[in-house]
C-alpha cells in the first residue's frame, strides 16, 4: 500500500482535509493502480471517489547485436506515469546496466559490454519485466605456422599448427586442390593440429591453397625437368630408307620418351601415332624409317621426361617425310622358263628399295597375289620355280615400293609377258 496526498475538496461546509490510498496490483507485463481519495466529516470517513491506473511497460528496441569489441548502448522504457521498473542484467560477467537500473514512468537504460576474445554470445537483461537480448559477434582469432611448405616431387607429408583461444572451433580443407590431402578429422577447438600428404608428381611444378581456420596457406610442389630444347636432323625431305636424329637439350640428365604423329597425305583415311622410342646417354635417338613410317606425311613429334606424363612440344618440327620414287621398270629372265629353274626379277632404280609385287597367274583362272620381293644390291629379286608351279602366262601387274603404302598412287604398273612350260 502506498500513501497518496490528494487533491483539496471544498465543499458548502469548507475545507475538508484529504488522503488517498494507492493500492496496486502487480501482473507479469503490466501493473494496476487502485487510488481512493477519503475525507474526514466529524468523526466519519467517506470516500469521494476511486481511480484505476494500469502499468505496463514497452521497450526499445527489444534486441541488440553487438560487434566483437567493446562498446555501450541504450535501450529507451516507455511507461505510465508513477509506474516503477527495475533493469537487471541476466549475464554480469560481460552485460552489465551501467545506468538506469530502476525508474518510474518513461526513462532510458544504459548496458555496456566487454570485448569478445572468444566464439559469438548471447545475453539478456529484464527490464520492466521486458526481456532484452543481446547478440555479440565472435571475437576469435587464429593464427596458423608455419603458413607455407614445400614438397619435393616424390611427395611428402607435414603439420600446421592451428593457435585459437578455447572454445573457437575451425575446420581445414584443401581448398579444392585433389591433389593434397587433409588428414582426418581436419577440424578442431581452440588449439590443434592439421597434418596433409602429398603424392608423387608426374606433371609439372604446382602449387596450391588449403584452407585452415578461414586462412589460405601456400603449399608448392616440384617437379621432374623436361626437355628444354630439340633439333631433329634431317628437318625434312627424307626417302628410302633414310634415318633421323632427335637431339633434346639437358636430355643426357634424364629418361626421355619420344612421340610421333604422322599426319598423311590427303585422301588417306587417318593420322596414327608411335612411340620413337627412348634417348640414349647423350640425350640423342636415332631413328630408320620403316615401313610403319607412311611417308608422303607430316610428322610432329613429342618429347617427356619418363617420369612425368604430361608432354614437350618443342620448336623447330620437322616438315615432312618425302614419298620415295616409283620403280621405273621390271623385267624379267629368262623368258621363257622351263620348270624348274631359276627366274630373276628385276626393278629398274630399285637398287635401295624393297618392293612389293602383285603378280597374276591366269592359270588356273583368278589366280594372283601380293608377293614382296626382297631385291639384292642390284634391284634384283632371283627365285626359283619348281614343279609345283602352274605352266602358263605369268604377268607383274604392278609394283610399288614397300615404304609408301599411303594410297593407290604408289603404284607403278609393268606388264611382263612370260610363257612357262611346267616340269616334263
Amino acid at each position: 500500500m502506498q500513501r497518496r496526498h490528494c487533491r483539496a475538496i471544498k465543499l458548502h461546509v469548507g475545507i475538508i482535509s484529504c488522503i488517498s490510498i494507492l493500492l496496486l496490483s502487480a501482473h507479469a507485463r503490466s501493473q494496476t493502480q487502485t487510488m481512493k481519495d477519503y475525507v474526514y466529516m466529524g468523526q466519519q470517513v467517506i470516500a469521494l471517489e476511486t481511480q484505476q491506473v494500469t502499468c505496463s511497460y514497452q521497450i526499445s528496441p527489444t534486441a541488440a547485436n553487438i560487434g566483437s569489441g567493446s562498446g555501450s548502448s541504450s535501450v529507451t522504457v516507455t511507461a505510465p506515469a508513477g509506474c516503477g521498473w527495475t533493469a537487471v542484467s541476466n549475464n554480469t560477467s560481460w552485460l552489465t546496466v551501467t545506468s538506469g537500473s530502476n525508474g518510474s514512468g518513461n526513462g532510458t537504460v544504459v548496458y555496456a559490454v566487454t570485448q569478445n576474445t572468444g566464439p559469438a554470445r548471447n545475453g539478456t537483461i529484464t527490464i520492466g519485466g521486458q526481456t532484452f537480448t543481446v547478440s555479440q559477434d565472435s571475437g576469435c582469432s587464429f593464427s596458423i605456422s608455419p603458413t607455407y611448405a614445400y614438397i619435393g616431387v616424390g611427395g611428402g607429408s607435414g603439420t600446421f599448427n592451428v593457435y585459437a583461444t578455447a572454445g573457437c572451433s575451425w575446420t581445414a580443407s584443401n581448398g579444392g586442390n585433389s591433389w593434397i590431402t587433409i588428414t582426418p578429422p581436419g577440424a578442431g577447438n581452440g588449439n590443434g593440429t592439421v597434418g596433409y600428404t602429398v603424392g608423387g608428381n608426374r606433371g609439372g611444378d604446382r602449387y596450391g591453397f588449403p584452407i585452415i581456420a578461414g586462412q589460405s596457406l601456400f603449399v608448392y610442389q616440384f617437379s621432374y625437368p623436361q626437355p628444354t630444347s630439340m633439333t631433329f636432323s634431317p628437318n625434312s625431305g627424307f626417302a628410302g630408307n633414310d634415318s633421323f636424329t632427335v637431339t633434346v637439350g639437358n636430355g643426357a640428365n634424364m629418361s626421355i620418351d619420344v612421340w610421333a604423329t604422322f599426319y598423311p597425305l590427303a585422301g588417306s583415311s587417318s593420322s596414327y601415332q608411335t612411340t620413337l622410342g627412348q634417348m640414349n646417354a647423350g640425350g640423342q635417338m636415332f631413328r630408320q624409317l620403316v615401313q610403319s613410317d607412311t611417308p608422303g606425311t607430316s610428322v610432329f613429334i613429342a618429347i617427356k621426361n619418363t617420369m612425368r606424363d604430361d608432354w614437350v612440344y618443342l620448336s623447330p618440327q620437322p616438315t615432312f617425310l618425302e614419298r620415295p620414287p616409283k620403280p621405273t621398270s621390271a623385267t624379267d629372265s629368262p623368258n621363257p622358263l622351263q620348270l624348274p629353274a631359276w627366274q630373276t626379277f628385276t626393278m629398274g632404280n630399285e637398287q635401295s628399295q624393297a618392293v612389293y609385287a602383285l603378280i597374276n597367274n591366269p592359270t588356273p583362272p583368278g589366280g594372283g597375289y601380293e608377293y614382296p620381293l626382297a631385291l639384292n644390291a642390284w634391284g634384283q629379286y632371283p627365285s626359283y620355280a619348281d614343279c609345283s608351279t602352274y605352266p602358263g602366262t605369268w604377268v607383274i601387274v604392278r609394283v610399288r615400293n614397300q615404304l609408301d603404302s599411303i594410297d593407290d598412287s604408289a603404284w607403278a604398273y609393268f606388264y611382263t609377258n612370260e610363257v612357262v612350260y611346267a616340269c616334263r
